[in-house]
């Protein structure tokens, strides 16, 4: 009996022992997952301080641009009202009522190493020679709807000799959809244009045979219609010869001339009535040109 009321005490203290140890497991089971979601808000919150930081340097990058933006804006506005008080800005060009006044003179330096065989100046030495290449006069008309361009060029030929000609000389109008009319000495539209495709110390060898740049006496109507450029034209002849050392060449542009009479290195005129040279320049030509972009 004595035994038996003994394991009967006992019995209470176990349950407290084993009560304890549920209770320290269920503590630490809690325990974890709080601890867990304490870090997490840690983390979002330097992630939201990071964020903070980046937002005030953008905000500032921000106002520095738009400061800029204000800065440059002022700047052209001062700058645009400057031009408005100045007013239409002068041409630099001379003018005399209708007519703008132009010209150039080219000129080359030439070394060689022989002499001319003349009186002139010697090429072979003394430090070479400076000669006269290209003198010429531009007058261009534009007055109302009445247009037009002059030009009077000389050129050497040979010491203390030269020779002149009218390289361009019409007188046109201008319609109200843009297109004109010249009549008079005018530039052919056929070929590769006025300049060619020279490569070279030469003109364009089109030029040499009298495709290109050619200037004759004529009607030509120039307009437009949409991307394309139309050229109509009529010559009735060439631009003709004019004075210098030449009889029938001089002239800006290349062409077939009767070669009935030659003028020497001293001017004189000689007759050679036994070579003939068809005179193409006096058939009249039509010419139609049509020019893409």
């Amino acid at each position: 009996m004595q035994q038996v009321a003994k394991r009967t005490r006992i019995q209470p203290l176990h349950f407290l022992a084993v009560a304890l140890m549920a209770l320290v497991a269920t503590t630490t089971s809690f325990s974890a997952p709080a601890l867990a979601k304490s870090a997490d808000v840690d983390a979002l919150e330097r992630r939201v301080a990071e964020l903070n930081r980046e937002l005030a340097q953008t905000k500032q990058a921000l106002a520095a641009a738009r400061a800029e933006k204000a800065a440059a804006q002022e700047k052209a506005a001062k700058a645009e009202a400057e031009l408005t008080s100045r007013g239409e800005p002068e041409s630099k060009k001379f003018q005399v009522g209708p007519l703008t006044i132009g010209g150039a003179v080219r000129v080359n330096y030439v070394l060689g190493s022989y002499t001319n065989g003349d009186s002139g100046p010697n090429r072979g030495g003394n430090g070479g020679n400076v000669e006269l290449d290209t003198f010429r006069i531009n007058l261009s008309l534009d007055y109302e709807d009445i247009i037009g361009k002059l030009e009077y060029r000389w050129y050497p030929a040979g010491s203390g000799k030269n020779y002149n000609f009218l390289h361009t000389g019409w007188l046109g109008y201008r319609f109200e959809d843009g297109s004109h009319v010249e009549v008079g000495v005018n530039r052919v539209p056929f070929g590769p244009g006025p300049y060619g495709v020279s490569q070279s110390w030469f003109f364009d060898q089109h030029y040499y045979v009298g495709l290109a740049d050619d200037m004759d006496l004529g009607v030509k109507y120039v307009t437009k219609l949409d991307n394309w450029s139309l050229d109509f034209a009529y010559y009735a002849a060439s631009e003709g010869s004019y004075f210098g050392r030449s009889e029938d060449s001089a002239r800006y542009s290349y062409d077939a001339v009767k070669w009935t009479e030659s003028v020497d290195e001293d001017g004189f005129l000689h007759t050679t009535p036994s070579v003939t040279a068809p005179d193409v320049t006096a058939q009249p030509t039509t010419v139609t040109t049509v020019t893409v972009p």
